[in-house]
C-alpha cells in the first residue's frame, strides 16, 4: 500500500493537473534539498499539519527510496493523521526505517504507539522494549513500556519500567501515574500512598486527584479479588498462597494513549 501511494503521488506530481497551463505543466521539477524537506516535515508535524508533513516525506522518498529517516517521517506523518485506516501505512514506515538501517529508538517507539492504538498491548510492550534497548537512557521509552505492560496486566513489568522512567525523569507525570496504578493494582498500599504523596510538582491538582481516586478504586478491587481467591484456595494445600494479580483491573485507556501520542 505504501508503494502504491507513492506511485500514485509520483504520477500525479509529474503529470500536473488540467487547470495548469500546458507550458507550466511541462516545466522540469526542482525538488528542494533533502535537509530542507526534512525540516519541512518536522516543522509540519510540530504544527500538527499531517498533510504537509506527508507531502514533504513523500518528496524525500522520491529522492531516495532507501533512506531510513524518510520512511520514519512518512510513517509518523500517517500516524499524525489519526485515521484508523492509515495504521498499516504508519506501521510499514516504521518497519521500513528499521529494516533499512535506523538503529535508534524512534521507529520502535512510534511502532509501539501504533500498536497501542490497535489495542495490541502485548505487541506494543515488545516494541517499547526494543526502544529501551536502543536507548537505555530514554525515559519516554520506559514510559511507553510501563503503560503497555500495565494495559497488558503485567504489573511487575509496569512497576519496574515506571520506576526506571522516574529515575531518569523524576517529573514524568505519565511514569508516576503508571507507578501509582501498578502499585494499587498489586494491592501494595504502602507503595501507593508513598507515590501519591510524592507527585510531580508540575502536575495539576485535578490530575493528582484523579490518580488518587483511581488508585483507591484499584485497591478496593484488589482486596476483593484476593479475598475471593483465598476462598477458592481454601481447600488446596498451598502455603503461602501464590500472588494473584487483580482480575478486574480498571484502566482509563484513553488518558494513557493520549499521553503516548502527544509524546
Amino acid at each position: 500500500q505504501l508503494w502504491l501511494l507513492l506511485a500514485i503521488f509520483t504520477i500525479t506530481l509529474l503529470s500536473g493537473c488540467s487547470s495548469v497551463p500546458r507550458k507550466e505543466a511541462q516545466a522540469p521539477l526542482t525538488p528542494l534539498d533533502p535537509q530542507a524537506l526534512q525540516t519541512q516535515a518536522m516543522q509540519a508535524m510540530r504544527g500538527g499539519n499531517a498533510a504537509q508533513a506527508r507531502k514533504a516525506a513523500e518528496l524525500l522518498l522520491m529522492r531516495d527510496m532507501r533512506a531510513p529517516r524518510s520512511h520514519l517521517l512518512l510513517g509518523a506523518a500517517h500516524q499524525l493523521q489519526d485515521d484508523p485506516a492509515l495504521v498499516d501505512l504508519a506501521g510499514s514506515g516504521f518497519e521500513s526505517a528499521t529494516r533499512l538501517g535506523d538503529s535508534g529508538p524512534w521507529p520502535h517507539y512510534l511502532a509501539g504507539i501504533n500498536l497501542m492504538r490497535q489495542n495490541r498491548h502485548d505487541a506494543a510492550a515488545e516494541a517499547f522494549a526494543r526502544a529501551v534497548m536502543a536507548d537505555p537512557s530514554a525515559s519516554w521509552a520506559y514510559e511507553g513500556l510501563a503503560a503497555a505492560a500495565y494495559l497488558s496486566g503485567d504489573l511487575a513489568l509496569a512497576d519496574a519500567s515506571a520506576a526506571r522512567a522516574r529515575q531518569l525523569d523524576p517529573q514524568s507525570a505519565g511514569a508516576w501515574r503508571t507507578a501509582v496504578l501498578s502499585a494499587a493494582g498489586s494491592d501494595d498500599r504502602a507503595a501507593t500512598q508513598q507515590l501519591l504523596s510524592n507527585a510531580p510538582s508540575s502536575l495539576p491538582a485535578v490530575d493528582r486527584d484523579w490518580v488518587a481516586s483511581r488508585a483507591n478504586l484499584l485497591l478496593r478491587t484488589a482486596a476483593v479479588d484476593q479475598v475471593n481467591t483465598a476462598d477458592i484456595l481454601g481447600s488446596i494445600e498451598t502455603t503461602p498462597p501464590p500472588a494473584i494479580a487483580p482480575q478486574q483491573l480498571s484502566v482509563d485507556v484513553t488518558l494513557i494513549l493520549g499521553d503516548l501520542r502527544q509524546s
